[in-house]
């Protein structure tokens, strides 16, 4: 059983990014699907997004829950098992923290003025 849930969390990857990246368009946020984790009953599948920058992260989530059903269907459509699991989306806040090293970085690198 568990091969066939690490194969359902594969397709579902892979199938959600790539509906993602085509019928949707975030201004200016690139989204990325990183994970997938389905209940072993196939009740829930809880698929962890990267979002940047982190900042449009809250209203990527927002968008992606409101058109969870459509999702759903899509990835059924490829999928094409008895039972497809909810979807629930969850952000990965390691982005955030490597936006938040990059951004510090940047401004340890910048060379300082005379003052």
């Amino acid at each position: 059983m568990k091969h066939r849930i690490d194969k359902i969390n594969e397709l579902i990857k892979r199938e959600l990014g790539t509906i993602i990246e085509r019928d949707f368009d975030f201004e200016g946020a690139m989204v990325t699907v990183l994970d997938a984790q389905t209940t072993k009953d196939l009740a829930r599948a809880t698929v962890v997004i990267a979002v940047y920058p982190f900042r449009k992260a809250e209203g990527v989530l927002t968008l992606l829950q409101a058109r969870g059903r459509y999702l759903k269907g899509m990835v059924n459509k490829k999928i094409n098992i008895r039972t497809f699991p909810d979807l629930v989306f969850k952000i990965d806040r390691g982005s955030a923290n490597a936006e938040r090293i990059d951004k510090l970085l940047d401004e340890t690198m910048r060379p300082s003025r005379p003052a």
